[in-house]
């Protein structure tokens, strides 16, 4: 790294500059030189906590979209658990940022956290009508959650979090998005590289806001059961829960929805304690159950409690080499 001085020095009579003078401005640079390097060094550290505001990613193909997240780099490197953050059809991202935001808070307690704008939503445009169809619908599951997760593999591999710990926070429609994904991603085969290296399960934790029973284009009545089924999972290192708050005095939660979705996934012989149900006897929706409401709901910590009993904690899933054995150095 150069850097230019704007410094200017009169020269004495004689036109030569003292030999003290000179001294001077030779332990001046040094120090800055010192002072400019272990600055650079600290900004590259992988454990440097700071907040990467629109990123791009870029969807596969044939798709090729453009998919604008928030992401918080958690300090505490390789081991830091993840939190994804989706919204409600119609809003964006920025629901869960800000000073006194959610995400601020999550990162705060040590998470890394990545606050996604779903297509047509925020950031997230397309070419053409802005009306969401169900099409669009399935192609949040099928590519912009895969776009994501390739970025957290990403980041996994600089060593910046532990892709194994991962969690999703999904109101509304977004819930539908998330169940559906977190099958997709379980029913991922391992890479034929002879140490079966996994390419999926890591959604260890889903936690629904006010989750949509039905959502066009999302089918997710059989997934019910099959999250269902992966809480009953007895293995440590398989581990997963869930929990769906809700509002009892939702007029939106039809036919009460929310307790319907819990009762099917609860009812898979050997859940025990891996899928759970918070009500509050308000009529809040969705992300109205934190922010300005929290001091009656109290949901921001129970979710904070939930994550750091049910993710943060998880011991049997170090840190490893994600990549193929075929690929790795």
């Amino acid at each position: 790294m150069s850097m230019r001085s704007s410094c200017q020095f009169r020269s004495d009579s004689s036109g030569i500059l003292s030999d003290r003078l000179r001294s001077a401005v030779a332990a001046i640079m040094a120090s800055v030189s010192v002072l400019l390097a272990t600055t650079v060094g600290f900004a590259q550290d992988k454990a440097t906590k700071v907040i990467h505001d629109d990123i791009v990613l870029t969807t596969a193909r044939p798709d090729n979209l453009e998919i604008h997240i928030t992401y918080y780099q958690s300090d505490v490197g390789k081991e830091a658990p993840v939190v994804i953050l989706l919204h409600a059809e119609g809003s964006n991202r920025q629901v869960w940022l800000g000073n006194m935001g959610f995400a601020q808070r999550l990162w705060d307690e040590g998470y890394a956290v990545i606050a996604v704008d779903l297509r047509k939503h925020g950031q997230s445009v397309v070419q053409g009508p802005a009306k969401i169809t169900p099409a669009d619908r399935q192609r949040m599951v099928a590519f912009d959650m895969e776009a994501v997760k390739a970025f957290i593999f990403e980041k996994h591999m600089d060593e910046q979090l532990n892709m194994n710990k991962t969690a999703i926070i999904a109101p509304e429609m977004s819930a539908a998005v998330a169940i559906l994904y977190t099958i997709r991603d379980w029913k991922k085969p391992p890479h034929d590289d002879g140490l079966r290296t996994p390419r999926g399960q890591d959604i260890r934790s889903l936690l629904l806001l006010s989750p949509e029973s039905k959502t066009k284009g999302l089918n997710i009545g059989a997934s019910i059961t099959d999250i269902g089924k992966l809480a009953a999972n007895t293995l440590p290192a398989m581990s997963f829960s869930t929990v769906f708050f809700y509002g009892a005095a939702d007029k939106k939660d039809k036919r009460g929805g929310t307790k319907r979705m819990y009762s099917k996934a609860a009812g898979v012989k050997g859940v025990k304690k891996n899928v759970l149900l918070q009500a509050y006897p308000f009529k809040y929706r969705g992300v109205e159950l934190i922010g300005r409401n929290n001091a009656r709901t109290r949901c921001e910590e129970q979710m904070l409690g939930f994550l750091d009993g049910r993710l943060k904690k998880l011991t049997q899933t170090p840190w490893k080499d994600r990549r193929s054995a075929f690929n790795r150095n």
